[in-house]
């Protein structure tokens, strides 16, 4: 619920939790933190991303990139995008907010 919420951004260095969907056999995980500031190489020589892994079902491999900044709320905006993501071999079925956002209202300065 965001009534009365005027502005909503995370805090620099921010981790974002996504509970993850395999693609391949639909297994469900756990929530997993991705963090712009963390790269990692992804497996067969593929480049980097913020995240990669498999599967612990069926060992598929899965990927996660922060696609740019996060963009700051606005209450006026029909649709509400925080974040993009560039994801492979997974897609997200949960967010969970957790720590580290700076909030402002209708009364705040």
């Amino acid at each position: 619920q965001m009534e009365g919420v005027t502005g909503l951004v995370p805090e620099d260095g921010f981790t974002w939790f996504l509970k993850m969907k395999c693609t391949q056999c639909g297994e469900e995980g756990g929530f997993i933190g991705i963090s712009a500031s963390e790269t990692v190489d992804v497996p067969g020589g593929r480049g980097e991303a913020n995240l990669a892994g498999k599967c612990k079902f069926c060992a598929r491999q899965y990927s996660i990139d922060i696609v740019g900044t996060p963009r700051p709320y606005d209450q006026n905006a029909e649709t509400k995008t925080l974040i993009e993501f560039e994801i492979r071999g997974s897609e997200p079925v949960a967010f969970e907010p957790r720590t580290g956002w700076q909030c402002k209202g209708e009364e705040s300065n």
